[in-house]
């Protein structure tokens, strides 16, 4: 399959994924945000920061895009993302196999979240959560030691922004493939699988992080202007956030999935019942 077709099928994707289960999946990611939320304010509360950092960060969502690890010191806010990505993981297995099993979805409830998920892919995502943890607290160390020994600052920084990127995007591409393993959508791995894996979640990853921004700045800013000399306005920030975070769940969930499943020999559109009227060949 050559890229643009990839592209094609996966953008195709993204539009009807929200078109048809937005509304009916809503309640389930909102709750999945909360409660992830509620893991990232103590992940939050329990970091510590450089002494060269000037302002500290008041909202979950300055985790999902920036690391505070230095020093070979690994904070522990940086593990907020990797535990969203967990949480998002949960879903999308949960959700894909409801669509496998057939019939209309008119509704996709709790029942539904817990009923699709077997101890078996529980142990899978810990497994992952776990190794995603333990790699990115390695590469801080990585980043730290080339610091250290390397002469040339021009070095440096070059591994700094490929460590930052790889950090960002390893959870991603690591639970994407333990997704796919799970539903049966993975039959061998390649290299190819891994490039557009990783070019579906980057093209919703930059998507999530221009909307975030827009979103802080031209509707919570404004919403928020009452409360901007009060020790609230943060406060109320990340509670805003949540529904704008829960939207996300169906896209990122595409990308882990659909950008490997669209690859598979043989895939058939109603397998996920979600590329209705976009060949699948390959």
């Amino acid at each position: 399959m050559k890229l643009p077709e990839f592209l094609e099928k996966q953008l195709v994707d993204f539009v009807r994924i929200y078109k048809k289960f937005y509304q009916k999946t809503f309640s389930v990611t909102l709750l999945l945000t909360i409660v992830f939320f509620l893991i990232g304010f103590v992940l939050f509360g329990a970091s510590i920061y450089p002494n060269k950092l000037k302002v500290k960060p008041e909202i979950l969502w300055s985790f999902f895009w920036n690391r505070y690890s230095d020093g070979g010191r690994y904070c522990l806010g940086d593990m907020i993302k990797i535990v969203s990505i967990f949480f998002i993981a949960f879903f999308a297995i949960s959700f894909y196999k409801s669509k496998r099993a057939g019939g209309e979805i008119s509704y996709f409830g709790f029942g539904r979240l817990f009923k699709g998920v077997s101890p078996g892919d529980l142990i899978s995502l810990f497994v992952v959560l776990l190794a995603a943890c333990l790699a990115d607290y390695l590469l801080v160390q990585l980043e730290y030691l080339s610091s250290a020994n390397l002469q040339s600052q021009h070095s440096s920084w070059v591994i700094k922004q490929a460590v930052f990127h790889i950090r960002i995007f390893l959870p991603l591409l690591l639970f994407a493939f333990i997704c796919a393993w799970r539903l049966g959508e993975l039959e061998e791995f390649s290299m190819k699988k891994l490039l557009l894996a990783y070019i579906a979640l980057w093209l919703f990853n930059e998507f999530s992080y221009e909307t975030m921004v827009w979103a802080r700045a031209h509707v919570f800013a404004v919403v928020l202007l009452p409360f901007y000399n009060t020790g609230y306005y943060f406060g109320l920030e990340n509670i805003l956030s949540i529904p704008v975070t829960a939207f996300y769940f169906l896209g990122y969930s595409s990308a882990m999935v659909n950008s490997l499943q669209i690859l598979e020999i043989g895939a058939e559109d109603e397998n996920l019942g979600i590329l209705d009227g976009v060949d699948a060949d390959n």
